[in-house]
Order: C-alpha cells, then sequence, then structure tokens
C-alpha cells in the first residue's frame, strides 16, 4: 500500500483502488478522482454514495467496507511521500487530465466554472507563457541577449 499527503489529506493506493483516510468517519473510504470545482480542490465520491440510509453509504458496496475495514487496520500512519503539485498527485492517482491554458488539470464535471485566475491563485504558482509584449520587430532570441 503507498501512502501519501496531498493538500494536509493523506492518501492510499492499492493496484487501480484510491482511499482517503476519512478522521471523521475513522477509515479509509474509496472515491473517483480529486479536481478543480472553480474554487478548490474536491473529492469526487458520488457513486459512492447513493443512497443516505444505506449501511454502506460512502463504500458502494459491503465487499468495498470490509475491504476499507481491514485496509484502516493495516493502514499506518507514517507517510512515505508528500505531493504539493496536483499534477503529481493526479499521475500518481492514475487519474486522466485535460489541459488547461498552459497546464493540465481535472474538472469535477463540465460545468466547472473556468476562472484561470483563480486556479493560478489558489496553487500559488505564475503563468507558464510570455508574458510581455515584444518589442519592435525583435524576435525572442534577440530579446533574451
Amino acid at each position: 500500500m503507498e501512502v501519501i499527503v496531498f493538500k494536509d489529506q493523506k492518501y492510499a493506493k492499492i493496484q487501480n483502488l484510491i482511499f482517503i483516510y476519512d478522521g471523521v468517519w475513522g477509515s479509509l473510504r474509496p472515491f473517483e478522482k480529486v479536481g478543480w470545482n472553480g474554487k478548490q480542490f474536491v473529492l469526487e465520491d458520488f457513486s459512492f454514495k447513493k443512497d443516505l440510509f444505506s449501511d454502506v453509504y460512502g463504500y458502494g458496496s459491503h465487499e468495498m467496507k470490509l475491504l476499507c475495514k481491514k485496509l484502516t487496520e493495516e493502514f499506518e500512519l507514517q507517510i512515505e511521500n508528500t505531493i504539493n503539485d496536483p499534477v503529481d498527485f493526479w499521475n500518481w492517482c492514475g487519474t486522466r487530465t485535460t489541459w488547461f491554458k498552459d497546464r493540465p488539470a481535472v474538472f469535477v464535471n463540465e460545468c466547472t466554472n473556468l476562472d484561470w485566475h483563480s486556479y493560478i491563485k489558489y496553487l500559488g504558482s505564475k503563468h507558464r507563457t510570455l508574458r510581455r509584449p515584444i518589442k519592435g520587430r525583435m524576435t525572442r532570441r534577440l530579446v533574451r541577449k
């Protein structure tokens, strides 16, 4: 089992299944992906939370609930790796990304507010493209000198 930390949350991965450690629930629970919703990164686990009054709410099935309980007992709070970059996290999860301006991203759904400036500000990053205009008839090669 691989254990990492991303955005102050503990995640575990076994084969192609990914889990989050939820302190409120006191166990690991499965999820599909972590994506940008226009304001912050959120967990998408809608398929595991279909029936609110079910015994397996948040797990999807009895087999998954038993697996999560078993893994929680074996789950050590020793962190193997800390990931700060969302692109590295998505690569670790195996989530497919789409290009958003100059970097890959994962969105929760198609209706996500695609506000580039809030995304960059939340990441604490800068634009990766050339932001200053080229003066006159010079090429970029000559401007760099």
